[in-house]
């Protein structure tokens, strides 16, 4: 059996047709047309889908069904965006019913994260055995998922979890979203890279400018940690910095949901181990109850493409 997924992102739309195996059999990328608004971005996606399709010498009736994961608040029941920012939808959107009625194809929409945590999860060889799972990752900003009993969680309002929005520091940084202290001030790609500038630029002499070519704008977190590694004392600031707040959010993820499985990935869980010890930390001295079996934390193993797969896999 052969499974088409969409994935929108505010650059790109990547469309993938895939097996049941997590075999990538053809893929096609276009341009998101953000500026064109709705109308563009539903022919993009319906673009990227027949390119796909052209590229696997197949149609898409061949499908059962077009899964789509896009970023943003998204009611699944009615195929509906409620806001994306980085598409640059304020209000309700309908994209289900449009690129369903241009492709003849039912299509089923979901929140991008979603569909990243689905894919991780039926990629467990036990996922039938799995009663809780929880994927959080750790890119531009933070994406999070779970699914319970084989369902994913998405609250009553379709707008959970969203553990990027957690609060780990009152009164803290204010985030993009109004709110102050968001874990993903504090954790995302942006965030690291803002603390090793800051640090850089305090540190003239850091093995960071070295990492970067000289460059601040090129001082990221990747720098950071090779910096770090290096044995430079500003990059070992910008890390415990990090490591702090991460473990902060890692325990709160833990206490709020203590799922069998928590799994890491994203752009900047490519720095080896560390974060994969620092979330077992957090698990054994931020969890509430320290007599019961722990969670499991593992690395994700599907990288970039978990979003195609999950939602290639929402009615599988």
């Amino acid at each position: 059996m052969r499974y088409l997924g969409v994935d929108i992102g505010g650059t790109k739309i990547a469309a993938g047709i895939v097996d049941e195996n997590f075999h990538i059999l053809a893929e096609e990328t276009v341009p998101t047309d953000v500026a064109g608004g709705p109308n563009a971005i539903t022919a993009d996606i319906v673009r990227a889908v027949q390119a796909a399709c052209a590229q696997a010498g197949t149609c898409v009736d061949a499908f059962p069904y077009v899964g789509i994961g896009c970023a943003g608040t998204i009611d699944a029941k009615a195929g509906v965006v409620k806001y994306a920012n980085n598409l640059r939808f304020e209000s309700d959107v309908s994209l289900a019913a449009p690129v369903a009625a241009a492709l003849g194809r039912p299509v089923y929409l979901e929140n991008d994260a979603n569909c990243a945590g689905l894919g991780e999860f039926l990629a467990l060889e036990e996922h039938r055995r799995i009663q809780s799972f929880v994927m959080i990752t750790l890119g531009t900003g933070i994406g999070s998922a779970c699914v319970i009993d084989g369902k994913l969680y998405r609250g009553f309002n379709g707008a959970a979890p969203e553990l990027g929005h957690c609060i780990i520091e009152a009164d803290g940084i204010l985030c993009d979203c109004g709110a102050r202290g968001c874990w993903e001030m504090y954790c995302a790609g942006h965030s690291l890279r803002d603390k090793a500038q800051e640090l850089a630029r305090r540190n003239p002499q850091s093995a960071m400018w070295a990492q970067a070519g000289g460059k601040l704008e090129r001082i990221d977190g990747h720098a950071a940690f090779a910096a770090w590694r290096e044995g430079d004392a500003a990059a070992g600031e910008v890390v415990n910095y990090y490591l702090h707040y991460f473990k902060v959010g890692i325990a709160n993820a833990i206490n709020a949901f203590q799922p069998e499985v928590l799994a890491l990935g994203g752009g900047i869980c490519n720095q080896g181990d560390i974060l994969l010890e620092a979330a077992r930390e957090a698990v054994h001295t931020g969890s509430y109850c320290k007599t019961v079996q722990p969670t499991t934390v593992i690395r994700a193993r599907l990288g970039s493409k978990a979003g195609i797969f999950g939602a290639a896999y929402l009615r599988r």
